[in-house]
């Protein structure tokens, strides 16, 4: 169990990249990062 996170982060990070990489090339390089970010940020639960 305690590999779990660490391979969800993995395939997050690897797949973070070519998201970014595809937005940087269609959206610019601003929105391209910033969306990423922004979304990411709806998705992750709150740390209270």
């Amino acid at each position: 169990m305690t590999l779990v996170p660490l391979s969800v982060g993995f395939l997050g990070m690897l797949s973070g990249g070519r998201l970014t990489d595809r937005l940087v090339r269609r959206l610019g390089l601003r929105w391209g990062r910033a969306l990423p970010i922004s979304f990411s940020r709806f998705l992750a639960p709150p740390m209270c």
